[in-house]
């Protein structure tokens, strides 16, 4: 039963780790742009 448990633990995990590595780069893609945004009207200004 145990084994069942850390098998069904570790398939959870590794959903987690696909699911965090698909999102993440949308957030950090974003932030990228704003950054560069930020930069490029500093520049200006």
């Amino acid at each position: 039963m145990r084994m069942q448990m850390e098998r069904v633990v570790v398939a959870g995990l590794r959903m987690l780790a696909v699911v965090v590595a698909v999102v993440m780069p949308v957030p950090a893609a974003v932030a990228g742009v704003v950054v560069v945004t930020v930069e490029v009207m500093v520049v200006v200004l």
